[in-house]
């Protein structure tokens, strides 16, 4: 298989750097329910090597449909890592994308009734895992060891706060879909081992999606 992709104004997918035959990649997926009125959907590449933003999917679409949009990226950044985050629809999308994508992000999770350490699919997003995973991408981005190649992705960091609740989200009016997406693949590039003299598999697609532009 190889990939084609056409330019297209309007298209979801923005692309600053193709993928290198010996790095790796991660991919951060923040999931809505795909309404026209209702957010974003989003998903953020970063690779290992400089921990650069190199792509990025933006737009409204299906949480089921944009597991295959998450297959083909992925495929294309040389199997990358897809760390989705499980809440509300990202289930769903995780649902789809299992039996078509392999390099999914695992958690593991205590089991009080079994006593027992348990993998689940995808990142929960909890009180206390939000602001580790926030924080994290905050520390590397004020010691300049992140490159953001988005301007939408540095406008929505710049309206991102935290409030006197001790919440982190967007301001009102603003969207943090993207910042959200990017703490997710970076979150993942900790999650990568790289083992020495072990070929990186990669794999190419060709399609022309009406909903995604590419």
């Amino acid at each position: 298989m190889s990939y084609l992709f056409s330019p297209k104004g309007r298209g979801n997918l923005r692309i600053w750097k193709n993928p290198e035959p010996d790095n790796y990649y991660s991919i951060g997926a923040d999931t809505a329910e795909g309404l026209v009125s209702g957010d974003f959907t989003c998903a953020e590449v970063f690779d290992k090597k400089n921990y650069e933003q190199v792509a990025e999917w933006h737009g409204k679409c299906p949480p089921d449909l944009f597991a295959f949009e998450l297959k083909k990226l992925g495929e294309f950044y040389n199997n990358a890592k897809v760390v989705v985050e499980s809440n509300n629809h990202g289930l769903v999308t995780l649902t789809y994308l299992k039996p078509i994508y392999y390099n999914l992000y695992y958690r593991r999770e205590f089991d009080k009734r079994d006593n027992k350490a348990t993998r689940q699919m995808g990142f929960r997003t909890t009180g206390k895992s939000k602001p580790i995973l926030i924080d994290d991408f905050n520390k590397l981005f004020r010691e300049n060891e992140l490159i953001i190649n988005g301007r939408e992705l540095l406008t929505e960091m710049s309206t991102y706060e935290e409030d006197e609740n001790g919440g982190m989200n967007a301001m009102h009016n603003c969207n943090d879909d993207r910042v959200i997406a990017a703490c997710l693949s970076i979150h993942g590039l900790k999650e990568i081992v790289i083992i020495e003299n072990i070929p990186i598999r990669y794999g190419k697609y060709r399609s022309s999606n009406p909903i995604t532009g590419y």
